[in-house]
């Protein structure tokens, strides 16, 4: 199930997202087992809950596979698989398989990507805590979404992480039918990570809702992940086999666009549709490929 680790040296080396320098020690004994059990096959529920707005509440189910990548000894990268219904298509099959989202773990970076609002990013730099992990969540078509820096302690036998972020709308919100004054586009998230040895972790979500810098409403929520047999994902596990090349170039498209702004701002909510279109067709017609950067390109916007 896990990729063999890979030991490099870290100097000099840049992270995913392009020109953040991979600094520091590698991942501690008990970082590197909280992160690998974030990999494999697991039963996922998802509860999320708006007091004000009831349209918001979302109790869902599915099954995940997640592939686990150590890009170095400071860094790995995680890719989400979905295998249920699509939120986007009623009609369709109940265990659909299809790329979902991905995350990446690195250490002390200097640089953070910070949300604005508005789907604009803006690079800072920093100084980077000693013994910090940056939590890096990247949304279906590859762009970013949101990045936590904290640390992770052992409480009572379970390996825990807490972090804070601003991110754009959920995507089931941007479909959300919201009364004009609960009308939002930044969320302030508090995540805590809950990882217990072998059988699963949970994601615990406390979050407020901010109109131009105001509160205007709060969202609290869960997604457990119950570890399954790995047969329960093969589906799934053989899909980012015939796929990985390709979402792996797409990764890059984005370090690119990472590595030489300081700003980026999405054109629109994503661009999966396009993509997973294109990754069927780079089965049977390389030339698909040269397509991502274009693709990639057409759907942001560099601002100073």
């Amino acid at each position: 199930m896990f990729a063999a680790k890979i030991t490099l040296k870290t100097f000099g080396m840049v992270s995913i997202l392009g020109a953040l320098p991979v600094q520091g020690s590698p991942l501690t004994e008990t970082e590197t087992n909280f992160v690998r059990q974030r990999a494999g096959c697991f039963d996922v529920t998802y509860r999320f809950f708006d007091p004000a707005v009831s349209q918001s509440d979302m109790i869902a189910s599915a099954k995940e596979y997640i592939d686990i990548e150590w890009v170095s000894d400071t860094h790995a990268v995680l890719q989400h698989v979905s295998i249920g219904p699509d939120p986007d298509n009623p009609e369709g099959a109940a265990d659909e398989v299809a790329i979902h989202w991905r995350e990446e773990w690195s250490r002390e970076n200097s640089a953070l990507w910070d949300y604005e609002g508005q789907l604009k990013w803006a690079k800072g730099q920093r100084q980077p805590k000693e013994n910090e992990l940056i939590y890096s969540v990247f949304q279906i078509d590859g762009s970013l979404r949101a990045q936590y820096p904290a640390s992770i302690s052992l409480q009572e036998g379970a390996m825990v992480f807490k972090g804070e972020a601003m991110a754009p709308l959920p995507r089931r919100e941007t479909k959300a039918a919201r009364p004009e004054d609960k009308k939002y586009d930044v969320m302030k998230r508090f995540m805590t990570i809950v990882a217990q040895p072998e059988t699963g972790y949970e994601e615990l979500l406390l979050a407020t809702k901010l109109k131009a810098g105001i509160s205007i409403g709060q969202e609290v929520g869960s997604t457990r992940f119950d570890r399954i047999a790995d047969g329960e994902c093969q589906k799934a596990a053989e899909l980012w086999k015939e796929q990985k090349g390709f979402w792996q170039q797409v990764r890059e498209g984005w370090n690119k666009v990472y590595a030489k702004n300081s700003a980026v701002k999405l054109k629109g909510y994503r661009q999966i549709g396009t993509l997973m279109t294109l990754a069927e067709t780079a089965k049977t017609d390389s030339k698909a490929l040269e397509q991502i950067d274009p693709i990639i390109q057409s759907s942001i916007v560099v601002t100073p």
